[in-house]
């Protein structure tokens, strides 16, 4: 308990700007409503500067779409009604930052602010042993993301490959620091609790098979906060060619509300790559809006899932 304190003191410290890298600070609203309002006060004398290029609002806007921070700030930053801070700072379109490295600790929540889609990678996992299997553990509350317009959330095993390679996404889609994958397999839930077994494979026509459940009633109106626990085999082993997923009451290994599996097979690579994603109604691929993703807010911008424990291992 006193090691969680201390590295929770030292996050909040640094965040707070009284330790570490002033770089790292978090920045706030008002901070933001200052820096907008020098934007229209005139340039510095210095040459050389950033600001040279920026001689209004627009222009500041399009330079902070092309920072790392653009994509945190309208995950992290929310205004006093608890609406998702948007407006000037999401455009329509504009061009997609450059992927960064993944933050060094993980978003609580998917936040559909930008675009209707949200996600993020998590750690991958190896192995020598091709005879294994792989797992995936999440605890989600979608209390607030039906209900608010979201579609369905995804979780993808054995991502690979990434938008803007001539697949479907002929752009980079960029979050949390990681660009979208071309190529998986996975689980989708829907807000009726139907789930799906997906194959995404760079096209606009997934393989698609839904999963029939052992237990019947699943429902996230009336169970928000679930585990969802995919188990995935390759050619060989004990799960060889085998998918399937349980879905917990609450947290941890509660109670089993959902249960069903799918032949569904997978070339062994060694090192496996998970998303968990959620999707509105409203996400343009960057097809759709000239060959750049689409930065404005879609059809269901106040929709977050929160998210916890999620972690993939190979046994």
């Amino acid at each position: 308990m006193r090691a969680w304190l201390q590295a929770v003191t030292e996050r909040l410290e640094v965040r707070e700007g009284q330790r570490g890298d002033a770089d790292e600070r978090a920045l706030t609203q008002r901070d933001l409503a200052a820096f907008l309002a020098e934007s229209t006060s005139p340039a510095p004398s210095t040459k050389g500067g950033w600001w040279e290029s920026i001689s209004n609002v627009e222009d500041l806007g399009e330079a902070l779409r092309n920072t790392r921070m653009y994509n945190d700030l309208l995950r992290r930053i929310s205004n006093a009604s608890g609406e998702p801070l948007v407006g000037a700072m999401a455009g329509e379109a504009a061009s997609a930052p450059a992927a960064a490295s993944s933050s060094d600790t993980p978003p609580d929540a998917l936040r559909l602010v930008r675009n209707d889609l949200d996600f993020y990678r998590l750690t991958s996992a190896t192995s020598r042993v091709d005879s294994s299997y792989q797992e995936l553990v999440c605890t989600v509350n979608t209390a607030n993301f039906f209900s608010q317009g979201g579609n369905h959330i995804v979780f993808a095993l054995d991502c690979m490959g990434e938008a803007g390679s001539g697949n479907p996404h002929n752009a980079p889609v960029i979050r949390n620091g990681q660009n979208l994958f071309s190529l998986a397999r996975g689980f989708i839930i829907f807000g009726d609790g139907s789930v799906q077994a997906e194959q995404w494979n760079g096209t606009f026509n997934p393989a698609l098979e839904p999963v029939t459940s052992s237990v019947p009633g699943f429902s996230p109106a009336t169970t928000p906060i679930f585990t969802v626990r995919i188990v995935a085999g390759y050619r060989t082993g004990a799960l060889a060619n085998h998918m399937a997923i349980t879905i917990h009451r609450g947290g941890g290994n509660g109670q089993v509300i959902f249960a069903g599996s799918k032949p569904w097979g997978w070339d062994w690579t060694g090192r496996h790559v998970a998303y968990f994603a959620a999707i509105g109604p409203d996400f343009k691929s960057p097809n759709e809006t000239n060959n750049v993703e689409k930065l404005g807010i879609g059809a269901a911008p106040n929709a977050t899932v929160h998210f916890s424990a999620a972690k993939l291992s190979i046994a």
